[in-house]
């Protein structure tokens, strides 16, 4: 079974459109989605006790034979509430983050538009 880990924000409008970019990219990948308001500026600030949490996921989602994480920052989003180009921003501080994090392992950054659009950050 090939797994694809997805950080992504609770925010339910762009949860199919992102897993059907992945899947179409990925054809026959199953999606682990760890989701949390504002997803992006989690890693790519200090939140300890979050990045905890969210870790204890990814580290469940490798277990299941995961090799990759793909970190997701969007148009609109509550949880963090910043231009497109600051979330652009975060989530290349969060795929560097967790580039040293998890050494070895592929991590992409997404972001997502209003239109769902789908642009790849590394």
């Amino acid at each position: 079974m090939k797994i694809i880990t997805l950080l992504s924000c609770i925010d339910g409008r762009f949860q199919v459109p992102l897993t059907e970019y992945l899947l179409n990219k990925y054809n026959g990948y199953i999606v682990d989605k760890i989701t949390f308001p504002g997803m992006d500026k989690i890693f790519s600030h200090d939140f300890k006790n979050e990045q905890a949490f969210i870790k204890g996921s990814i580290d469940i989602s490798f277990s299941r034979g995961s090799k990759s994480i793909y970190i997701m920052g969007h148009s609109d989003c509550t949880g963090n509430i910043l231009s497109d180009e600051l979330h652009i921003i975060e989530v290349k501080n969060s795929v560097k983050a967790l580039k040293k994090e998890y050494k070895g392992i592929k991590v992409i950054g997404l972001f997502i538009d209003l239109d769902y659009n789908v642009i790849e950050i590394e």
